[in-house]
């Protein structure tokens, strides 16, 4: 299992302290919760939802969640927590227009499995978040539903393509939110806004129900989620690895597991190899210094951590093989193949 390299803050640093959006010169404080309640997190979508635009759909009932907890048989290990999932996945009765102009008007007919399993363990499913179009961008923007903004400042980025779901996150909407990840959708957002992600090892979940569904994203793309802290992923993790009782199998995903959170090491035993920058790609002299900076936080609590060099980079090379990709599997939203 991959989780994205975003650093772990103290609750009394960033778990209670205000995400705070200015909004014609007034000041919205949220505070994260780790249990808020659907109808909670319905409103601080209403209150935040405005600036942001990380949400395009939300639920008009919760009726559909409370049915699929109460039938399941399982210890609810969600127990209601409210979830947003990226709009390229799956939600019985909701659209799924990932978005693309040629898509608006779709509305899924079951959900993907991953969101069945998530709402037998206690999930609200709330609503839908936006995306690049197509999914094949790293930041958030399309013609359907417009521009997606960064909680921490409104004139830049979340990131994409899980973009719509790290805003929301990192906003206090939700404590966690449900996105899909090829070349870094759920790691590059969690980085742009502060929190944290697991990209699940390829294959660990089906990821059944996503759109595109293109044999071009199958070998490489998961679906995984985005949190306001690490523990709440091992929820999502828990819950996700459940026995399904359905069969939801994706060519070849894995077998089922459960999953088991890691057990407690001795940090003396962790080595880290940082990579401050990569050759051929121009870094800021203030991420460098951050992760320096992390390194020498890591080395304080008794990390070994050493400097490495990684690999040259073809930047031309590089875009002309991520445009071919992006063409390849643009045709594919169309055609479905």
């Amino acid at each position: 299992v991959m989780l994205s390299m975003t650093l772990r803050v103290p609750r009394s640093t960033f778990g209670t302290s205000p995400c705070t959006i200015r909004r014609t010169g007034i000041v919205i404080g949220i505070h994260r919760e780790l249990r808020m309640s659907a109808a909670r997190a319905l409103r601080n979508i209403e209150q935040l939802n405005g600036d942001l635009n990380a949400v395009v759909h939300v639920v008009q009932s919760l009726d559909h969640n409370d049915k699929a907890a109460a039938g399941s048989g399982i210890t609810p290990i969600l127990s209601g927590m409210p979830v947003l999932v990226k709009d390229s996945i799956e939600v019985a009765k909701m659209p799924t227009v990932c978005g693309l102009a040629v898509r608006q008007g779709h509305v899924a007919p079951a959900d993907a499995p991953l969101i069945a399993r998530l709402r037998r363990a206690g999930a609200a499913i709330i609503g839908k978040t936006n995306v690049p179009a197509g999914c094949l961008d790293m930041q958030t923007f399309n013609s359907v539903h417009g521009r997606t903004n960064n909680p921490y400042d409104l004139t830049r980025t979340p990131g994409g393509s899980s973009g719509g779901s790290a805003a929301a996150v990192a906003s206090g909407m939700v404590s966690m939110a449900i996105g899909s990840d090829l070349a870094g959708s759920l790691r590059l957002p969690a980085a742009f806004c502060g929190i944290a992600s697991i990209k699940p090892t390829a294959r660990r979940l089906s990821a059944a129900g996503h759109v595109p569904a293109a044999a071009c994203m199958q070998n490489n793309l998961t679906v995984g989620a985005l949190a306001s802290d690490v523990e709440t992923l091992e929820l999502f993790m828990e819950a996700a690895c459940s026995p399904s009782h359905v069969d939801d199998a994706w060519e070849d995903v894995q077998p089922e597991m459960p999953f088991r959170p890691l057990p407690e090491i001795d940090l003396r035993d962790v080595r880290v190899v940082l990579t401050p920058q990569l050759k051929g790609v121009p870094t800021d002299d203030r991420i460098v210094a951050a992760i320096k900076h992390m390194g020498s936080q890591l080395a304080a609590k008794g990390v070994l951590v050493e400097e490495g060099q990684g690999p040259d980079f073809d930047n031309r090379a590089l875009f002309r093989a991520h445009k071919l990709f992006s063409e390849l599997c643009g045709t594919s939203n169309i055609t479905g193949r």
